[in-house]
C-alpha cells in the first residue's frame, strides 16, 4: 500500500510508537484510557513494531471509547502503518473469522491474518457491536472512505465482504464510492454478500 500524507509527515515512515500505547488500546473499556489520555501526538501517530498504530488497534479491537479518546488526541485516521490504516483494521477480524468458517466449509482459500495485536484471538468472533460506531467516528475524525492503493483495501469493498450491513449503510452515508474498487458486485457475491448490494443504492450524503 502506498503511503498517504498525514498531519505528522508521510504515512508509512512515522516514529515507532510506545508499544504499551497499543497495548492500552487494545485493553477493553476504558483500562487503557487514562494511558491514551496521557500519550502526545507524536506517540500516538506512529507504528509499534507489528506494524500497527495504537488507533488501528483500537479500531480492530472494536473498542469506540478508545479510539474517540485517540481521535481527540489528534490521532491521524488516515496513518499507515505497515499497509494498514485504521478504517481498514476494523474489518480485518470479522474478514479473517468470515474466511476461516468458508474455509472450514470446503472453501479453497488462503487465510491471511490481519497484524498480530497483543491478545488479539482470531479463532472467535470478534466483537461485531461497536464496529459501525467505530466507522461513524473514524469517518467523522477526517477518514477517507475512498482511499486504498489496491482493489482489496478499499473500505467499501472490506465492508462487503465482512457481511455487516451496518458497516456498509455508514461508509455510504460518509461518501464512499460504490465504483471503487472495481468488480465490488462479484466480489459482494463470491464472498455469499449480495444481499447487501441494494445498499450501495442508498446514499445518504452529509
Amino acid at each position: 500500500m502506498s503511503p498517504g500524507h498525514g498531519a505528522y509527515g508521510e504515512s508509512g515512515t512515522p516514529a515507532e510508537s510506545d508499544n504499551s500505547l497499543v497495548r492500552a488500546a487494545w485493553q477493553p473499556g476504558s483500562h487503557g484510557i487514562p494511558e491514551l489520555r496521557a500519550a502526545g501526538p507524536a506517540q500516538i501517530n506512529g507504528c509499534d513494531g507489528a506494524g500497527v498504530s495504537p488507533l488501528a488497534t483500537a479500531a480492530m479491537a472494536g473498542n469506540p471509547e478508545a479510539v474517540q479518546v485517540l481521535l481527540d488526541g489528534d490521532a491521524d485516521p488516515n496513518l499507515v502503518c505497515g499497509e494498514l490504516r485504521p478504517l481498514q483494521a476494523v474489518f480485518f477480524p470479522l474478514l479473517f473469522v468470515s474466511a476461516e468458517k468458508a474455509q472450514a466449509g470446503g472453501a479453497d482459500i488462503e487465510i491471511v491474518p490481519p497484524p498480530q495485536a497483543p491478545g488479539v484471538e482470531y479463532g472467535s468472533d470478534p466483537d461485531r457491536e461497536h464496529r459501525a460506531g467505530i466507522v461513524e467516528r473514524l469517518l467523522a475524525g477526517g477518514a477517507d472512505p475512498n482511499l486504498s492503493a489496491d482493489e482489496f483495501g478499499y473500505p467499501l469493498r472490506l465492508a462487503l465482504l465482512s457481511g455487516e450491513a451496518g458497516l456498509v449503510e455508514a461508509l455510504m452515508n460518509h461518501g464512499a464510492d460504490p465504483a471503487l474498487p472495481k468488480h465490488l458486485s462479484a466480489s459482494a457475491r463470491l464472498s455469499g454478500n449480495g444481499h447487501l448490494l441494494p445498499l450501495l443504492r442508498r446514499r445518504v450524503t452529509r
